[in-house]
């Protein structure tokens, strides 16, 4: 159970990285922004928040509970990617993409120490082979849910459908995982 949970953790840290792609042209119609822009808020400015706050992140999953960091940290990120459907602007938008970048940064190393933890070093490499499958699941998700909510709902409610999903999801964690 403990796995399956730590998966989607991670399926909901990569989630927003394909949903992204899904919505840019919509985004890119309301706010009336360049391609140019459209690459900073997918990639390149998530990229660096991201990387920049795997490290802090990290030393702070060692100090504390790393069930409550990554679930913390998660339901932070949950939090930005629903604000993020209630944007007025493309800066706040951007505001929100970072928010999510440095939430999501909680959903890859303090799950992997956790899996060290609770499996045996025989069992490990199996372990931590579904805990990677979040990374096709949100794929998945992200792709075919996210698409057909964006086309029936509009962009700004897929960003708050995965919110209020991934948010239930750092809920579990907090609730569930030892």
């Amino acid at each position: 159970m403990a796995l399956f949970l730590l998966a989607a953790i991670n399926a909901f840290g990569f989630l927003d990285r394909v949903m992204i792609a899904l919505i840019a042209e919509k985004i890119k119609a309301e706010f009336l922004v360049t391609d140019l822009e459209i690459g900073l808020l997918g990639g390149t400015a998530f990229a660096v928040v991201n990387a920049l706050a795997s490290v802090p992140i990290a030393r702070m999953a060692e100090r504390f509970k790393r069930t409550h960091v990554t679930a913390g940290f998660l339901l932070l990120a949950s939090l930005f990617t629903a604000l993020a459907g209630a944007t007025a602007s493309f800066a706040q938008l951007v505001a929100c993409r970072l928010g999510m970048a440095a939430g999501n940064a909680a959903t890859e190393a303090p799950p992997h120490s956790m899996i060290s933890d609770m499996v045996p070093p025989e069992k490990r490499a199996s372990a931590i082979s579904v805990f990677m499958l979040g990374v096709p699941i949100a794929a998945l998700l992200g792709s075919f849910l996210g698409g057909a909510i964006a086309e029936k709902f509009g962009w700004r409610n897929t960003f708050l459908f995965f919110g209020v999903m991934g948010g239930a999801i750092a809920l579990l964690c907090m609730v569930l995982l030892r």
